[in-house]
């Protein structure tokens, strides 16, 4: 059986974030509300489709927690986390993994020499999910169109000759 293909915007993840993550995770409200350099860059990363798509990627298919592939990527930041900063990431990336579908996750040790001593993977076997720049989405969602309009335009032509 086929998995589905699911495209996320970065643009509709980050809507997502703002308006539910305080509601539903209100100990971490703050880091939210206040702008605080962890969130921005959590969100940063998230307007990084290239490394979205990786952490999906490795995520799925190799089971790497998104918590370890971000902390890979900001090592700047690693050096600087507090047990709850880390129970901030832990919740900001379990969130964001839900609100993409996925519904299952599985703890798995992170190894001695790691910042963090466990971390969630995600499961979602039924669909493939691929984050998009809000911008290609849009331009790919125009182009879908005129497409149609083409169809329709042409399939009137064929009718008239008849």
């Amino acid at each position: 059986m086929e998995k589905k293909t699911y495209t996320f915007t970065t643009k509709g993840i980050i809507e997502t974030i703002e308006r539910d993550f305080a509601i539903e995770y209100k100990p971490f409200a703050k880091y939210q509300l206040e702008k605080l350099p962890l969130y921005v860059a959590c969100i940063e990363f998230i307007n990084n489709t290239d490394v979205m798509n990786k952490m999906i990627f490795a995520n799925d298919y190799l089971e790497v927690p998104p918590v370890k592939t971000f902390l890979c990527y900001k090592k700047e930041i690693s050096k600087t986390l507090s047990d709850y900063d880390k129970k901030f990431l832990g919740a900001f990336w379990g969130f964001l993994f839900r609100c993409l579908g996925y519904e299952d996750s599985r703890k798995v040790s992170l190894g001695k020499n790691s910042l963090l001593k466990t971390g969630l993977f995600f499961r979602n076997n039924a669909e493939n999910i691929v984050i998009a720049d809000s911008q290609i989405v849009a331009t790919e969602l125009k182009t879908e169109k005129a497409e149609k309009k083409n169809v329709i335009e042409e399939k009137k032509v064929v009718e008239a000759k008849k």
